[in-house]
């Protein structure tokens, strides 16, 4: 005796990928914004004159704030 199964309808796999991508989107945006916050710019700009004075031997200050972006790829920018 043959039965019949009821298969579920197939569905679609574009919402599926359309809430993979906003996702994606969401994370590389809060990533973007908010990583930029948990950074102390006083602790780069102490280790960047700690690194420089080691390498030059001569004492080396950074003026004002070092400027930090990670977008599209991690830049950590110096102001002499």
């Amino acid at each position: 005796m043959r039965q019949n199964v009821d298969l579920p309808p197939q569905q679609s796999r574009a919402p599926q990928a359309a809430s993979i991508a906003v996702g994606a989107l969401v994370l590389v945006m809060l990533f973007k914004v908010a990583l930029p916050l948990f950074i102390s710019t006083a602790s780069v700009k102490l280790n960047m004159e700690r690194a420089l004075s080691s390498w030059t031997g001569a004492r080396a200050a950074i003026a004002g704030n070092p400027d930090i972006s990670f977008w599209p790829h991690p830049v950590l920018t110096l102001h002499a």
